[in-house]
């Protein structure tokens, strides 16, 4: 997996947790249980790398995320992201009925 694709999907597994309950904080344990087989060094990249992008904040110790926050702009970004898809989907469902 590429640090770019493990960033994505751990900010859409954020992000998706934040749509079911609201809950924007989350733990090591947790962020670690998503992907138990990656290296804990390569998970810590993707989080300074999802941080670097301005869509959590992350608390560190031992040079490790112990928590993590997202940040609200990340949720309008992926809500604006729906917003779009589901937008193209209609016009190229219209386009098809011309």
């Amino acid at each position: 997996m590429k640090l770019s694709e493990l960033a994505d999907s751990y900010l859409t597994w954020m992000v998706k947790s934040y749509s079911n309950d609201h809950k924007r904080m989350f733990n090591w344990n947790q962020i670690r249980s998503l992907f138990p087989n990656e290296n804990e060094e390569f998970i810590c990249d993707a989080f300074r790398l999802l941080h670097k992008d301005g869509f959590v904040v992350n608390s560190w110790a031992d040079n490790h995320v112990y928590s993590c926050q997202l940040e609200v702009n990340a949720i309008r970004d992926a809500e604006e992201d729906t917003r779009l898809k589901k937008a193209y989907s209609i016009l190229k469902e219209i386009r098809e009925w011309l």
